[in-house]
């Protein structure tokens, strides 16, 4: 998801929808193969019988290891029996055997060996060369010296460093490698190089944000990682592939042959063996607009669409070595530049484009404060369940981090992040320790958590580095106790519409907007309906019945969209002249108190341990009562299991068969009659 996208939504998100999102999702780095080695060698013997004459690459070429995940959901987001799959561990910067190879393959099997202690459990020796920590992951002398062996042994040589270059210094990382861009000069795209980081040898990487342009064409945005790794140098970035992904040959628009990879979710990776060093090219689609799977396959970016993203790249690039000393002094002083046009801006007045994607001004409070130590103050948005760190970058205040959780900086550059619980979540807290720059692998602002505490039925369960799983049980005192080693620091925390604004104050801007009336609100919803480049315009465009109406209760009318006269598949409402999401959840129908029934299917795996309950198909009752302030009481749901013809609850326990309907009659329906779209529209 975009950030904007997220930030259009937030007024209304909810932890416990996040976390039913996420949960059991695996994370693995990228894509897998599956059963091509003899497809593969068939395609070798056409190619040769007919005389043509091609690069065929295979991933199997470039395995130096094997590793397993556990799939737990489908494409779609739907809970499947966990299954154990294979991945291949590729090293895609080098030919078949060759010493490149082969020493990937050493430091792999020697840094993953069963010997060898987790990331976690080992501290960094600070005394190490920096590249030695941030690159290669060497907590030890003994871990550098095992990579000094394996280089020499082979002929390899480290990268020294990675300068990190942001969007606004992207002109000096082209200039130093002595390329234009990363994308093919008339590509058929919109594109922004946002932020990479280059290595005095060439080897470079460089964030690309891009959609593509033409008739027909798959028009969500997408972000591509361009990778170029010099000849001789190891890089220690490996991939991931696993036996339900695919692979295939394709020749590129400017007639390179690339090997493309892509997982059956959307995301791919196409590489390229070229001249000097090797691409790799990792493109994740921005699929949908608030739920991390797809609906159906229409959503997902198909073999062909992954090909006109492969096309936009530039193959030729030949990035030339660079002088340190002279790009770093560039960059330093391109930076102390852009403090100094933040110092000149007005006060805080450069916010105001990132705080007009926000919802529901009224629910969200700020803070001001320098989180990372650099002299340089980061704002701190709370909102009801969730908050952000924002810093200014290149004219925009860009997402430092965000959180399913509320944020409040204590002594000792600890961050207490707060989760008040609900009806999906547990009460909790977590202390973190803030970095003084992003971490150059994860890109993570934060340390291990040091302490977190999770609130029981009993008490609460406590979770240190030591005691990472299972944690421990602790009493309400010891809890206490805990949350006593954190002394939150008094930074005054003031409601969001307080915060200056040009002379003003941001509630008084919006005052001064006034309200739409009747004729205003259906040319807004008019002009939401058919701005083709909202983020919502694909989940809206095939909606071709509407209603107006209050449902929340707040006296402002909702727009309804659905896909027949009878059925809601949509309530946005108006906050600033605009339309924003308030339900997006499938079939809705609308009972009275201002409760929505929202009805999904899916598969249905039970908790581990409950007996004589089997995987089937589901049907899922949830029923939410919208208030006037855009926040979304939950109010339980209700699971019909069909292969055993009964229910469930939220808790997951069994209910009788006339639980749902006794909600249901708690709350009738109010029935609604959509019109046509076009009468809103035109034709």
């Amino acid at each position: 998801m975009k950030a904007e996208q997220l930030l259009d939504i937030i007024g209304s998100a909810r932890d416990g929808y996040v976390a039913d999102a996420l949960e059991d999702r695996p994370a693995r780095p990228r894509l897998g193969l599956n059963r091509l080695g003899l497809i593969a060698a068939l395609m070798a013997v056409v190619l040769l019988l007919t005389g043509c004459v091609a690069v065929v690459l295979h991933l199997q070429d470039k395995k130096v290891g094997d590793s397993s995940y556990t799939k737990q959901r489908d494409v779609y987001g739907n809970l499947v029996e966990p299954t154990e799959l294979h991945e291949d561990v590729i090293y895609p910067y080098a030919p078949a055997e060759s010493p490149m190879q082969q020493a990937a393959r050493e430091w792999h099997d020697y840094r993953f060996s069963p010997e060898m202690p987790d990331d976690w459990d080992m501290e960094m020796d600070e005394s190490l060369p920096e590249n030695y920590r941030n690159i290669y992951r060497c907590y030890s002398r003994d871990m550098a010296d095992k990579l000094d062996e394996i280089m020499e042994k082979y002929g390899l040589r480290l990268l020294e460093t990675e300068l990190t270059a942001q969007s606004y210094q992207k002109d000096i990382l082209h200039e130093a490698l002595g390329i234009r861009s990363v994308v093919r000069s008339g590509a058929k795209a919109e594109v922004k190089e946002h932020y990479g980081w280059l290595s005095p040898d060439g080897t470079f990487s460089s964030t690309v944000f891009f959609t593509l342009t033409g008739e027909g064409v798959w028009d969500r945005q997408a972000t591509a990682d361009f990778y170029y790794a010099a000849d001789g140098y190891f890089s220690p970035y490996y991939s991931h592939f696993s036996e339900e992904d695919t692979q295939w040959t394709y020749q590129t628009a400017d007639g390179t042959t690339v090997l493309i990879a892509m997982e059956p979710g959307g995301r791919g990776t196409v590489f390229a063996d070229v001249a000097g060093g090797s691409i790799k090219i990792d493109i994740t689609p921005d699929l949908w607009p608030e739920n991390p799977y797809p609906r159906s396959d229409s959503e997902l970016p198909t073999r062909q669409v992954m090909e006109q993203m492969a096309d936009i790249f530039d193959y030729h690039v030949s990035p030339q070595p660079f002088d340190l000393d002279s790009v770093k002094a560039k960059l330093d002083a391109r930076e102390a530049e852009q403090q100094e046009k933040m110092r000149q801006k007005p006060e805080y007045a450069g916010f105001e484009e990132f705080l007009d994607r926000l919802n529901h001004l009224e629910n969200w409070s700020y803070m001001m404060y320098d989180l990372n130590g650099d002299g340089a103050e980061e704002m701190i948005l709370n909102g009801t369940e969730i908050s952000f760190a924002l810093q200014f970058h290149d004219d925009v205040f860009t997402e430092m981090f965000m959180r399913f959780d509320l944020v409040y900086p204590c002594e000792d550059g600890y961050l207490m992040c707060y989760a008040p619980g609900n009806s999906h979540t547990r009460e909790s807290y977590q202390f973190e320790k803030i970095r003084s720059a992003p971490d150059e692998v994860t890109g993570s602002w934060f340390e291990d958590t040091e302490d977190s505490l999770v609130k029981t039925d009993t008490g609460w369960k406590h979770y240190t580095p030591e005691n990472e799983y299972p944690g421990e049980d602790i009493t309400d005192e010891q809890a206490q106790a805990v949350l006593a080693k954190y002394t939150r620091l008094d930074i005054p925390e003031r409601p969001l519409l307080e915060l200056p604004m040009n002379g003003t104050t941001l509630g008084q801007m919006i005052e001064a907007m006034g309200e739409p009336d009747a004729d205003d609100f259906r040319q807004i919803c008019a002009n939401f309906i058919t701005d083709e480049d909202h983020w919502m315009h694909s989940l809206v465009k095939d909606l071709g019945y509407y209603g107006i109406r209050d449902v929340n209760g707040d006296g402002s009318p909702e727009l309804l969209l659905g896909e027949a006269p009878d059925t809601v598949n949509y309530i946005g409402t108006l906050d600033r002249w605009r339309i924003i999401n308030l339900c997006s959840s499938g079939a809705m129908t609308l009972r009275e108190d201002h409760v929505v029934e929202t009805v999904s299917h899916g598969t249905y795996t039970p908790p581990e341990g409950t007996p004589g309950v089997p995987n089937g198909e589901s049907t899922t009752h949830s029923f939410e009562r919208l208030a006037p302030d855009g926040t979304r009481e939950d109010l339980g749901f209700y699971r019909y299991l069909k292969d055993t013809d009964s229910w469930v609850n939220d808790e997951e326990q069994p209910i009788s068969s006339t639980a749902y309907q006794e909600m249901a009659d708690k709350y009738p329906i109010v029935e609604v009659e959509l019109k046509p779209i076009a009468e809103l529209i035109g034709p």
